[in-house]
């Protein structure tokens, strides 16, 4: 994906989110948000996999690590590839809900 189309879709997520605060049922929005949490959790853990690196790391610290939530190889490179790009696609969309909420509670 190139990057600008990235912006782009990143953009449109950013107003989707909007829209769905401002527009739909406010009985919509859990549902909404805990999908798309999973969903940004789950293309996180796909885009890791795709890290290829030179060290080997022992297995039972690598289950450790991703029960604890922490990288075992903090310092690997992600290669840009398909599920890092709807991570971030994803995780704006997250932001962007969550930062809607509060100025509809707020206005």
């Amino acid at each position: 994906m190139e990057s600008n189309r990235l912006v782009i879709w990143i953009l449109c997520a950013i107003a989707l989110a909007a829209g769905v605060v401002f527009f739909l049922p406010m009985s919509w929005f859990m549902p909404i948000f805990v999908g798309s949490i999973a969903a940004t959790l789950l293309l996180g853990l796909v885009a890791r996999l795709s890290v290829k690196d030179g060290s080997l790391v022992n297995p039972i610290v690598d289950v450790a690590a991703s029960v604890l939530s922490v990288p075992s190889q903090p310092l690997a490179k992600v290669p840009f590839c398909w599920a890092l790009c709807y991570f971030f696609i994803i995780a704006a969309f997250v932001i962007s809900l969550a930062l809607s909420v509060v100025l509809r509670a707020n206005a």
